[in-house]
Formats: structure tokens, C-alpha cells, sequence
């Protein structure tokens, strides 16, 4: 039996509890327009807060990467170098 990390554990559950909100929603004895709407707007809002969390994450390492290059070079400049 192979061993998974601890990453792709967390990875699984996560998915899980995702699909099985979303049945649950798509389930629920309210009715379908409603929910439909209702669940298109928490996937908007989790997309939207996906992009910033990824933007912020990015502009994180790209500060980080700018202070570590020499002279401030952009951090591609100095990776090709």
C-alpha cells in the first residue's frame, strides 16, 4: 500500500466536502430557480476571493523574489543571468 501525503489527505477531504455541499444544496427542498441562483452566487464568491487570495500570494513572492535579486533587478532579469 503507498503512502499519500498529508497534502493530498487534506486535498481529498476538501474536495469531498465541497461536492457533498453542493449535492446538499442542489438537494434541498428549496426550490430549483432558488437554489440554482443561491448556488451560483457562493461559486462566484468563492472565485472571487480564489483570485485575490491568488494575486495576493502572488505579489507576496514577487516582493520577496525583488528583494532577494541583486540591485533590485526584476526576478526574471536575474534568474536569466
Amino acid at each position: 500500500m503507498s503512502e499519500r501525503s498529508s497534502g493530498e489527505l487534506f486535498l481529498a477531504f476538501l474536495l469531498g466536502g465541497i461536492v457533498g455541499g453542493a449535492m446538499g444544496v442542489m438537494l434541498a427542498p428549496a426550490a430549483g430557480k432558488k437554489t440554482r441562483r443561491d448556488l451560483a452566487g457562493w461559486i462566484k464568491r468563492w472565485l472571487e476571493e480564489g483570485a485575490d487570495l491568488y494575486e495576493d500570494g502572488r505579489d507576496t513572492i514577487l516582493e520577496k523574489a525583488r528583494r532577494m535579486s541583486p540591485a533590485g533587478q526584476s526576478p526574471k532579469k536575474a534568474y536569466e543571468e
